[in-house]
């Protein structure tokens, strides 16, 4: 059984219409979406002119079985993680002026004013947006499997911290166990294949094939969205227990359009 994975589309739906053909032509049986289909910095991203939040909620919400928030989908619709470290966000955050927020959390939480352009959301982008989960537990050919944008404890990625060691997913290997789950799927980091770590080893693989040998394992899938990183998609085949991920290519992937 092949499941396809999505994830920080941030509104590139000419990188995410490239990618679902991709994920149909690797005869995925299911796709999942780990958050972040909107939210769009400037900079860092290059497509001003085509980004669509509506659209991008769209094909997700039609062609994805599972889908869980990031940190730019609770930003767009001003809504608080229920999980996350370092900082205990006030319920009335939003409400708070910019000022009084950043002398409060600076380093702590991403301050998204400085660089985010305002996700132009209709009625049904938000409300898709809002009932969403912050993780999902699912089991494919016996083996459950967690879902969450980013790493426990902070599994929606509103706080600033990346992990670089094994010690450092404690907490979500924890979360793991404590759901029953052998394996791990995240995005957030936006590597340029995939980021593999068991109890071990912390490793950055390149596009290409990736055996999963051991468990627990958190694997962190690339982006969607055209950024300066090399975007691309990832499939796991829970019968080979493989991780596939494949580049997205605008000029190589024209014929899939």
């Amino acid at each position: 059984m092949k499941t396809g994975f999505l994830s920080d589309i941030h509104e590139d739906v000419k990188s995410l219409e490239i990618a679902l053909k991709l994920l149909e032509k690797e005869k995925c049986d299911i796709i999942a979406c780990l958050g972040d289909i909107v939210g769009f910095a400037y900079p860092y991203f290059k497509y001003l002119d085509t980004r669509n939040a509506n659209e991008c909620v769209r094909l997700i919400s039609e062609n994805c079985k599972y889908v869980v928030s990031g940190n730019h989908d609770l930003f767009a619709i001003k809504k608080i993680p229920q999980s996350f470290s370092g900082f205990r966000f006030p319920e009335d955050w939003y409400e708070l002026p910019y000022e009084v927020r950043e002398k409060k959390a600076r380093d702590k939480v991403w301050f998204y004013e400085e660089t985010e352009l305002k996700s132009k959301l209709n009625d049904f982008s938000k409300e898709f947006l809002n009932n969403l989960p912050e993780y999902l537990t699912i089991e494919l050919k016996s083996t459950k499997i967690l879902l969450s944008h980013f790493c426990a404890p902070d599994i929606t990625g509103s706080t600033i911290f990346f992990p670089s060691e094994t010690f450092h997913l404690r907490n979500h290997f924890r979360m793991m166990f404590e759901n029953g789950c052998k394996l791990s799927f995240s995005g957030h980091g936006h590597p340029e294949g995939s980021i593999m770590v068991d109890e071990d080893n912390f490793s950055l693989k390149n596009y290409g094939t990736q055996k999963i040998e051991h468990h627990p394992c958190w694997v962190v899938v690339p982006c969607v969205a055209k950024t300066q990183r090399l975007n691309g998609v990832a499939i796991f085949d829970s019968d080979s227990k493989t991780v596939h991920t494949v580049q997205i290519n605008s000029q190589l992937n024209k014929s899939l359009l």
